[in-house]
């Protein structure tokens, strides 16, 4: 290229509008990615926009050739032609782009063969608004839903969007094929839930994503004590809508026919705690359900699940075995005792045998997918774990819990790129937690910039993790001294990650030591913690990853 040449890309500051333009370009794309989800924006608004950009790109350089060295010059004819040449250009990217959509309501034609059966068959689930004139029975029109939900999961061939996607959009007027686009399904199911004194009236409406034509609609009025007939009433009368055979369970359904009243309350009840997070609240509740029901299996498996998240071993155990005792069929009884088996027992193959029973009784069992994800991950299995918590976001694809868990397990898998861009995203997605800036402070920790990860760690409320990050020995050792005199911390692994921060590896396997013997839930993932490979060289992990399990004896680094 000769020297003038150089120079009349200098003077006309090609490089510069390039750079300008292509960092502009980026900054739309990052919005509208952010915003995509939240909104239920379709793929092709992100195509459209980077095919456009794209070509945009080839205006952006012919305007910099006449304009950019100074910018009172005309548009002149050979730069018109150009730019007309690319507005034809960008017009025929855009539709190659855009092209026949396969999202619901996008008015392509629809698809044949399996593949149509496959897209006509989905539901997702709205939450039934609760018209009762009184907030406290929220948890009943909420758990009416999700029982709901459940109960068109037995439906064959039907595909049900998870709970999470479907409860992202309660309290929000989101337009219905808005609605099916996000959770990429081909109906909507709405409702209304009024609760009398003496029974109970639920309005539903099955409406088609393509066309916005409802295709059923109907009011039940039940006394409390056929709440449980309803759902199967409902499931009936969309099966028919749908032309889906609706085949029974037979195991347990007896039992489940004949529960009390006051006994499912109690449930719905629990299960509104349950759902939110609030496991103690959760457990009154759920106990007093199986106290006045004993065959209730379902009740018995979430008040496993509930144990289970409070780290109670024995009760989740005692709780799990009676679900199965009573319904062997319940997936929700064998994805608790698989958390038992691997988190606590520590026992790899009756876990995978119980996970794989699960997921078999009900494919698609999100919490299942998860769990499986994470046990994968503290068995060194890095690709597996991360294949599975990517599917869990494909099942469930707005759920603000697998969100975590992805930035978590990318963490832990040691993909530190895309952790910290799941961690970034969840500075907006879940910006009242400290999730984000507690994920962004690991990382700058561990590529070793103290400062910026003291300012994360600040961020999120940490005040220990800051004083550790900023080299503040006294100060953290402060705020572990009342923990040491307690003589627990529920938290065996974080104490061993501060010590070893601290530079301290004695006290650090003392407590993993003491997480082994406690039979802690999280003590697995010092298999693979990066925050600990201060320690893998120090013959003692060899011995402690030996009493973790023969599946983890050897594996001083991770695989």
């Amino acid at each position: 290229m000769s020297s003038s040449l150089l120079d009349r890309l200098k003077r006309r500051k090609l490089v510069q509008w390039t750079v300008a333009y292509l960092a502009a370009a980026w900054l739309v794309l990052q919005v509208l990615d952010l915003l995509a989800q939240p909104f239920g924006w379709p793929d092709l608004v992100l195509r459209a926009a980077t095919a456009l950009f794209g070509v945009g790109l080839l205006g952006c350089l012919v305007l910099a050739w006449f304009h950019g060295e100074k910018g009172a010059q005309r548009v002149g004819r050979v730069e018109f032609l150009m730019l007309s040449a690319i507005l034809v250009i960008a017009a025929l990217s855009v539709a190659s782009v855009t092209g026949p959509s396969d999202h619901p309501g996008s008015g392509a034609a629809a698809p044949t063969g399996l593949e149509q059966t496959v897209e006509q068959l989905s539901v997702g689930v709205l939450p039934f608004a609760n018209i009762s004139g009184d907030s406290t029975q929220e948890y009943f029109s909420d758990g009416l839903t999700e029982e709901l939900l459940n109960a068109l999961s037995q439906l064959p061939s039907l595909r049900v969007a998870s709970r999470a996607s479907s409860f992202s959009f309660k309290g929000r007027n989101i337009p219905v094929d808005s609605v099916g686009r996000a959770l990429r399904v081909a109906h909507v199911l709405e409702g209304s839930v009024r609760r009398t004194p003496n029974g109970v009236r639920i309005g539903a409406q099955l409406t088609d994503v393509r066309s916005g034509y409802q295709l059923w609609s109907d009011s039940y009025d039940r006394r409390l004590e056929d709440i449980l007939s309803v759902q199967t009433e409902i499931s009936r009368d969309i099966a028919r809508a749908l032309s889906i055979q609706l085949v029974e369970r037979t195991e347990g359904s007896a039992a489940a026919a004949s529960i009390d009243p006051a006994a499912y309350d109690a449930y719905l009840r629990g299960l509104y705690f349950l759902r939110n997070a609030d496991y103690r609240a959760a457990l009154p509740y759920l106990e007093q359900a199986v106290r006045r029901a004993p065959s209730f299996a379902l009740a018995w498996a979430e008040l496993s699940d509930a144990h289970n998240q409070l780290g109670r071993r024995d009760e989740a155990r005692a709780a799990a075995l009676r679900a199965i005792h009573t319904d062997s069929t319940l997936a929700e009884a064998h994805g608790a005792m698989a958390y038992i088996h691997f988190f606590y027992d520590r026992d790899w193959p009756a876990a995978e045998r119980r996970f794989e029973r699960a997921l078999a009784l009900k494919p698609g069992y999100v919490q299942v997918v998860q769990r499986r994800a994470y046990a994968y991950l503290a068995l060194g299995r890095a690709a597996e774990a991360v294949g599975e918590i990517e599917r869990a976001g494909t099942l469930d694809p707005l759920s603000l819990r697998i969100a975590i868990d992805r930035a978590l397990i990318y963490f832990y898998a040691r993909r530190f790129e895309q952790a910290e861009a799941q961690f970034r995203h969840l500075l907006v997605a879940d910006s009242a937690s400290g999730t984000g800036p507690w994920g962004l402070g690991q990382i700058a920790l561990l590529r070793g910039d103290t400062a910026e990860a003291a300012q994360w760690f600040a961020r999120g409320g940490s005040t220990l993790l800051a004083a550790l990050a900023s080299a503040d020995t006294a100060g953290a050792l402060a705020l572990l001294a009342p923990i040491e005199s307690a003589g627990t911390s529920g938290n065996p692994l974080g104490m061993a990650q501060a010590y070893t921060l601290l530079g301290r590896p004695d006290d650090a396997f003392r407590w993993l030591t003491r997480g082994l013997e406690e039979r802690d839930r999280l003590i697995t993932l010092a298999a693979i913690d990066p925050r600990l490979d201060m320690l893998r060289d120090d013959p003692r992990m060899a011995r402690f990853l030996e009493r973790l399990g023969p599946e983890w004896a050897g594996m001083a680094r991770p695989r």
